[in-house]
C-alpha cells in the first residue's frame, strides 16, 4: 500500500491546497457539483458506443441510458444553443473535435488555411494538418486578431484551399467569419469555413458573441470546459446534413467509446447552462473581464490593448514593467494565484501572462472581487525579498471564502448522498 498510500495523500493535498488557490488560466474551468456525479459511479466504466446506429442492434448494453439521455436531452438543448440542426457530441476533446472536423471536411491533397502560432492559433494545428495528408497554409494577418482581408482574398484565387480553419487559441478578440464568408462567395465558393470557438463556446452559447453559423461559418465547435464550465469533452454543430454525416462517419472511427460519464456530465452541464442561469453567467464574465482589464492597467503592468479599443471578451495579456514576469509568476505560485505564463504573444507585445476570469465568473466572483484580485496581483509586481507573502496568502484565502464554491447550477439533493453511496 505504499504508493497507493502515496497516490491518496497527493490527491487529497491537491484538494486542499484547491480550497485557497485561485485559478485564472484561461483553459480551465469547474465543473457544478452535479456534474463531477457521473465521475463517482459505475456508469464512467461503461462502454458508450451509440452501437444501434451503427451496427443496427444492441452490442454494448450498459450504453442504453447513455444513449437516451445524449440523444433526448443533450442533443436537442445543445442544438437549442448553438443554433446548429446538426450536433455531434462524440469528440472527446478540444484537440480530437478539431481532427474530426479537419478530417471530415477534406481529402488528402487538399489545402487547409489556418491560423499560424505567432498570431494565436493552436500548437498543434499545423501538425494535425500535415499528418492528414493535407498541404497547411498560414493565414496572414495584420495586426493583433485582424485578418488581412487582402491577402486573404488572392489566395483565395491562387489556391482555391478546401478549408479555412480558424482556431485562435491565444486572443483578446475573436475573428469575425461574416468577411471571410463574403470574399469565400466570391472568390472561392468551394472553400468551407470551421471556427474552432473551443475559448469561447459558453460565451456564444450564452449569447454574449455572435454565433458562428449566423456570421457564414459551415461548422464550429471545440472543447466544453473554457468559457463553458463542462466536462473535458468536445462538440461540433452545423447546419448542413451532408457535411454533419461525414463528421459523424470520421467521429465513428477517430473516436470509439465516447466517455459515458462525460456525456452526462456535459448533459448536466447544458441543462444548468438553460436553467440556472447560464446567460446571465456569460454577462458576468464580460463585465469581470473588462473591470480587470481596465484596473491591471497602472503603474506596474503593461497590458495589451484589443483593437480598435475594444473590451476583452475572456482573455486579458499583461507583463511586468519593471519587475520580470519570472519574480511575478513565482510570487503569484507562492500565494495560490495561477496563471498562463506565454514566452510570446501574437504581435509585438513580447511575452507575459494570459488570464481568464470565467472560472472566477462561474464561482459568483463580482466586481468587488475582482478589485480584491486586481489589488492581490499588483502586490506580486515586487522584488522576491520585498514581497509579503503572509499578508498576501491571507487576501488569498479571504477572497477564495467568498468564492468557494460553483453558481449558476444546481445543489446536489441530499438524498442522492445516501442514494449514491457519496458518504
Amino acid at each position: 500500500m505504499t504508493s497507493a498510500n502515496r497516490i491518496i495523500g497527493k490527491i487529497l493535498a491537491i484538494n486542499d491546497r484547491s480550497t485557497s488557490t485561485i485559478s485564472l488560466v484561461p483553459s480551465e474551468n469547474i465543473l457544478s457539483p452535479l456534474a463531477r456525479v457521473p465521475y463517482l459511479l459505475d456508469i464512467q466504466a461503461r462502454y458508450h458506443l451509440d452501437d444501434l446506429r451503427l451496427f443496427g442492434e444492441r452490442c454494448f448494453p450498459s450504453g442504453i441510458d447513455v444513449e437516451e439521455i445524449e440523444n433526448d436531452i443533450l442533443i436537442p438543448t445543445l442544438s437549442t444553443l448553438s443554433k446548429g440542426q446538426y450536433i455531434s457530441v462524440r469528440p472527446i476533446s478540444g484537440l480530437n473535435a478539431m481532427t474530426i472536423g479537419i478530417s471530415a471536411l477534406t481529402s488528402p491533397g487538399d489545402t487547409v488555411l489556418s491560423i499560424p502560432m505567432s498570431y494565436g492559433g493552436h500548437a498543434s494545428t499545423s501538425h494535425v494538418i500535415k499528418c492528414l495528408g493535407l498541404k497547411y497554409v498560414a493565414l496572414e494577418f495584420s495586426d493583433v486578431d485582424r485578418l488581412d482581408l487582402e491577402k486573404l482574398e488572392n489566395c483565395l484565387k491562387e489556391l482555391k484551399p478546401r478549408l479555412i480553419y480558424i482556431d485562435q487559441s491565444t486572443f483578446l478578440v475573436p475573428l469575425d467569419p461574416l468577411p471571410i464568408r463574403e470574399i469565400v462567395d466570391r472568390v472561392s465558393p468551394g472553400t468551407m469555413i470551421f471556427f474552432d470557438t473551443s475559448h469561447i463556446n459558453g460565451l456564444i452559447l450564452g449569447e454574449s458573441l455572435a454565433n458562428p453559423l449566423e456570421r457564414g461559418a459551415d461548422v464550429f465547435g471545440g472543447s466544453t470546459h473554457k468559457t463553458l464550465p463542462g466536462p473535458q469533452k468536445g462538440f461540433l454543430a452545423t447546419n448542413q446534413e451532408m457535411l454533419f454525416k461525414k463528421i459523424q462517419l470520421n467521429a465513428d472511427h477517430l473516436v470509439s467509446h465516447h466517455h459515458s460519464a462525460s456525456v452526462l456530465s456535459l448533459a448536466v452541464t447544458i441543462d444548468e447552462f438553460i436553467h440556472c442561469g447560464g446567460r446571465e453567467y456569460c454577462q458576468q464574465l464580460v463585465i469581470n473581464s473588462k473591470e480587470l482589464y481596465e484596473n491591471l492597467q497602472c503603474e506596474v503592468f503593461n497590458v495589451q490593448r484589443p483593437i480598435c479599443n475594444m473590451s476583452p471578451c475572456h482573455q486579458i495579456w499583461f507583463q511586468g514593467k519593471h519587475i520580470s514576469d519570472s519574480i511575478i509568476f513565482e510570487n503569484l505560485s507562492k500565494v495560490g494565484i495561477k496563471i498562463n505564463r506565454v514566452k510570446a504573444f501574437p504581435g509585438n507585445f513580447g511575452g507575459g501572462f494570459r488570464v481568464s476570469v470565467a472560472e472566477f465568473t462561474r464561482l459568483g466572483g463580482n466586481k468587488e472581487d475582482i478589485e480584491q484580485l486586481s489589488s492581490i496581483l499588483k502586490r506580486a509586481a515586487i522584488n522576491n525579498s520585498c514581497f509579503d507573502i503572509e499578508d498576501c496568502l491571507n487576501k488569498v484565502r479571504c477572497l477564495k471564502l467568498q468564492i468557494s464554491k460553483p453558481k449558476y447550477c444546481y445543489e446536489i439533493p441530499p438524498y442522492l448522498y445516501s442514494r449514491l453511496g457519496l458518504l
